[in-house]
């Protein structure tokens, strides 16, 4: 009889514990926050070989993050882009690194400005390009987005924030994403 009891009281337990269990939590759990509305972006790394005489078959790499807060406000962008650019036969000609101050999204076109904070023009020395602002356009089209930048056409002197090229140049490797809050 005593062991009758034992198996009696340890399956009420038992049952009292699944039940409890099954039924949740006595005390409500407070809501997950709502999640923030994600501002705009891009990111990403894409390249490919210039074309122009000059620099014939030079590899370029752009590689850029670049962030707004969720109100999607241009000025208040965050992030760096980078810059890699190889002569045909592998040297340096160019490598540096700007930090962004501007970014807008149309779409999937996005603008972003920077000022180049480290790195330089090897191929150039005599050329200073710290402290200037630059400007690099994004079309994401997939896997062979087109890419433009300010340099190209109107050298190192410092554009206007938010402001570059039309995407003219169309990359053969990586990809970029752009995405959120338009302007």
């Amino acid at each position: 009889m005593a062991r009758l009891a034992r198996t009696a009281v340890v399956g009420l337990a038992v049952l009292l514990a699944v039940g409890t269990f099954a039924a949740g939590p006595a005390i409500a759990e407070t809501p997950a926050a709502k999640p923030q509305r994600p501002g705009s972006f891009v990111v990403g790394s894409a390249g490919g070989k210039l074309a122009w005489e000059a620099y014939k078959d030079h590899p370029v790499r752009f590689s850029v993050d670049a962030r707004t807060p969720p109100d999607g406000d241009p000025s208040k962008a965050k992030g760096r882009f980078r810059v890699t650019h190889r002569t045909a036969t592998g040297g340096p000609f160019a490598d540096f690194t700007a930090e962004i101050d501007c970014l807008v999204v149309g779409g999937k076109v996005a603008v972003v400005t920077g000022v180049i904070k480290s790195g330089g023009i090897p191929a150039m020395p005599d050329l200073k390009v710290i402290g200037k602002r630059v400007g690099f356009t994004v079309s994401d089209e997939g896997r062979r987005d087109r890419i433009g930048w300010s340099w190209s056409v109107a050298g190192f002197e410092s554009v206007p924030k938010c402001m570059s090229t039309a995407p003219f140049f169309q990359t053969t490797t990586g990809d970029y994403r752009v995405g959120g809050k338009s302007l």
